[in-house]
């Protein structure tokens, strides 16, 4: 098994002339404009697969795009801080090491893990994916999606990916992935310090209204608001939930991987408004 960058470098593709430079300065081929060149970021996942982190500099090199490396790169490459839920469990620590990571280098990041380029990005570092550079996507001011939009994005990519296999002969079958989500919207505007924009990302299950700070603490816990909504769903359709007639707050749970996901809500002409949400990693057991 080769990285899809082993696989796109050896095929042949054509990438040249799509060329940009840290400064967003495109060209064609060997003669792309001149501009600041971006410092190249290895994973730490590519700390061991010398194929991958070649394949990605030769594409850089067939894009005429600019780069450089700093010393803790190819085997010594350091984790970006995504690495283990820190993010939720130690959002100081993951602070710390974000901010040591794109301390490293003044210059604009080009990566090629989505969990580097998102947890950069959503830091305030210019910073693009690889196929933002070699195909001119977009720069490296691109938000970080949520959580419910990197789900959709790899719903997304799955389905194209099993359509591309139907038409190859070369790609060994598998079978069809569900259809990707539809973007849908819920009332929360923006919150500009959280990563992505909350009013894409997932299909409208049920019409949800939160506030901007409550919207930043799911991210925090990765808590996604797909799950928030199918917990909400579950309650209403089995009215199995703790009902306050005092305040008429709803409080239902549900089991999201191995933690126990606590939702407040209250229903007001047919939409939803959340008061609060909560997890514990752990498993909520009833007895019938």
């Amino acid at each position: 098994m080769i990285s899809f960058f082993e696989w796109l470098d050896q095929s042949g593709a054509d990438v040249s002339g799509t060329g940009v430079s840290g400064t967003g300065v495109s060209g064609t081929g060997a003669e792309a404009g001149p501009g600041e060149p971006f410092y190249l970021f290895d994973p730490c996942a590519a700390r061991d697969n010398s194929g991958a982190r070649e394949a990605v500099r030769n594409l850089l090199g067939k894009a005429a795009v600019p780069f450089e490396t700093g010393k803790m790169s190819g085997e010594l490459a350091e984790c970006c801080g995504y690495g283990g839920h820190i993010y939720a469990s130690n959002p100081d620590l993951y602070g710390k090491v974000v901010g040591l990571r794109t301390a490293e280098s003044e210059l604009p990041y080009v990566v090629y893990c989505s969990n580097c380029r998102d947890a950069f990005a959503a830091s305030g570092k210019q910073c693009s994916h690889i196929f933002d550079v070699i195909y001119g996507a977009s720069d490296g001011g691109r938000e970080a999606p949520r959580i419910a939009e990197r789900r959709m994005n790899r719903r997304a990519c799955a389905s194209g990916v099993y359509n591309l296999a139907q038409k190859r002969q070369d790609i060994q079958p598998f079978d069809a992935p569900g259809e990707p989500d539809t973007p849908g919207a819920h009332g929360a505007p923006g919150a500009p310090d959280a990563p992505g924009d909350p009013d894409t990302g997932t299909s409208l299950l049920c019409p949800l209204l939160y506030p901007d700070d409550l919207g930043r603490k799911m991210e925090r816990q990765l808590i996604s608001i797909e799950d928030v909504q199918n917990i909400i769903i579950e309650a209403e359709d089995t009215d199995v939930k703790h009902y306050d007639a005092e305040t008429g707050r709803s409080i239902a749970h549900g089991a999201v991987g191995v933690s126990t996901c606590w939702v407040v809500y209250e229903e007001k002409n047919g939409e939803f408004n959340l008061i609060n949400v909560y997890s514990h990693r752990m498993k909520a057991v009833e007895e019938a």
